[in-house]
Formats: C-alpha cells, sequence, structure tokens
C-alpha cells in the first residue's frame, strides 16, 4: 500500500524512490496548477524555481528540490519537502451506487 506523504485536500501526494524510466519532463511556468478543482480553485505551487513535474502514462510526478509551498482557497498553504512525488486524487466509495468515484474539491 502507498504511503501518503502529503495530502491537500483531494490532492494526494505519495513519495516514491525515483521516477518511472519513460517519464517526460514537462514545461512549468512562474506558477503550477497541481489540480483544478470545481469552480475557480485550484491547488497550485506558486514558486517553482525548484520544482519540476513529469509525466508517464498520464499520470503526474513531482520532483521538490527545495521546501514548496502549495496553496488552494480552501484549504490553505501547506509545505511539500524534498523528494519525488506521484500525485493521486482521493476516491471514495459509493455503495448505494456501487461505484468508486474521484472526489472533487
Amino acid at each position: 500500500m502507498d504511503k501518503i506523504t502529503h495530502q491537500h485536500g483531494d490532492v494526494i501526494l505519495v513519495k516514491i524512490d525515483k521516477l518511472p524510466d519513460n517519464a517526460k519532463e514537462t514545461e512549468v511556468k512562474n506558477s503550477f496548477v497541481v489540480e483544478k478543482g470545481e469552480g475557480i480553485h485550484t491547488h497550485v505551487i506558486h514558486d517553482t524555481k525548484h520544482l519540476k513535474v513529469f509525466m508517464s502514462n498520464e499520470e503526474m510526478y513531482l520532483k521538490v528540490l527545495k521546501d514548496l509551498k502549495i496553496d488552494h482557497e480552501e484549504h490553505g498553504v501547506q509545505t511539500i519537502t524534498p523528494g519525488i512525488y506521484k500525485k493521486k486524487i482521493e476516491r471514495q466509495y459509493d455503495y448505494e451506487n456501487g461505484v468508486e468515484k474521484w472526489v472533487e474539491d
């Protein structure tokens, strides 16, 4: 089972040992939206100087080189410590309808 290292609302960052072999680096601008939520709410890293983002098979990975702050209008600011993380979105199970769905933030 994955160990959740950071959870910021519905965004879960799981610390991993290394990037997948086929991971491709994505260009990061002055601020980076980690995940868009409902309406205008976003999980965003404003200072990206020490952030590298990679994609592999439609999954996102963050390489954090120095403490970074992730911000959200409802969840506030949280510090992400250095490391390599796989981004996941929290899911919930609807027992009444027998389906699993993503949590919307």
